[in-house]
């Protein structure tokens, strides 16, 4: 019997929050299920939606001449909103595995707008040390294609081991 003692390596925030700081972020490549939000206040904005990669452009997740946010659901992205009391939240989320760098923005008439530079990575698979495996493996149907960090136990000399899933993968 093989014993893993699981050290996850750091942490990175599954959701990515807009206004992102340097309006980048690095994720692992192959990542599932990629949500960025954002807050706004609605004081004198007409309306807001989500636009990525020039492949998707919501006709919009908040509408100020009724006061009302909209929901949508496609095979490759949700949209969710939820308006209280003067402002709203939106979570864009990416349901497919994601392979090419994106550009998403998130507009609202007249303002405000956000961008963020999503950069995906391949997550590294080596031996650090003896004993100690860094794995890009995941047998779990989560699918963030993360990082995780191992320490084998006491006499196993082997580099072959399945990682969990670890949605805050580092590089």
């Amino acid at each position: 019997i093989i014993a893993l003692i699981l050290v996850v390596v750091g942490c990175k925030g599954v959701i990515i929050s807009l206004p992102a700081y340097g309006d980048t972020a690095t994720r692992a490549l192959g990542i599932s299920n990629l949500k960025i939000s954002t807050t706004i206040s609605t004081t004198g904005v007409s309306s807001c939606g989500w636009r990525y990669g020039g492949e998707f452009d919501v006709g919009g997740f908040y509408s100020g001449t009724f006061v009302r946010c909209y929901n949508y659901t496609g095979v490759n992205e949700t949209i969710t909103c939820v308006n209280n009391a003067g402002t709203v939240t939106s979570q864009l989320t990416l349901l497919q595995p994601q392979y090419k760098d994106l550009n998403i923005n998130m507009q609202c008439s007249p303002s405000p707008s956000y961008s963020v530079n999503i950069v995906f990575k391949a997550c590294p698979t080596s031996i650090i040390s003896p004993g100690v495996i860094l794995s890009k493996q995941s047998t779990s149907p989560c699918g963030y294609g993360c990082t995780a960090r191992f320490s084998c136990a006491a006499g196993y000399t082997g580099n072959t081991v399945d990682a969990t899933c670890n949605e805050q993968a580092t590089w």
